[in-house]
């Protein structure tokens, strides 16, 4: 006994409704897909942040070798950064410091005792 053969309307009308959900499917993987637009999309937006990253440093790396050769060749620019990040003085140097009274001063904090 042979089965019968389903009619050629069936098959159609089950095509009809395989495509569009096969189309969605399809249209769906390639939009949110491992490796789809949105992927590519937010991929490259994170490749230009990272160039503009990359921008920034080698500007900074630039700038710190300028500020190395400086500092290893211009006495008088190594003298005036000692003087004023560290503090420095030349032996027989005085230094005299004003501070504001504690009255005048936008802070409220009471003036230090430190003298050199």
């Amino acid at each position: 006994m042979s089965h019968p053969e389903k009619p050629p309307i069936f098959r159609r009308r089950w095509l009809l409704w395989l495509l569009p959900f096969a189309l969605l499917f399809v249209v769906y993987q390639v939009m949110t897909g491992p490796r789809g637009l949105l992927k590519v999309e937010a991929l490259r937006d994170q490749k230009a942040a990272i160039r503009r990253e990359i921008d920034s440093l080698e500007t900074r790396k630039r700038e710190l070798l300028v500020e190395k050769n400086r500092l290893l060749t211009d006495t008088a620019y190594l003298e005036k950064i000692a003087r004023k990040e560290l503090g420095m003085i030349r032996p027989g140097e005085k230094v005299y410091r004003f501070v504001e009274p504690a009255s005048e001063r936008a802070d409220g904090s009471e003036p230090s005792d430190n003298k050199r």
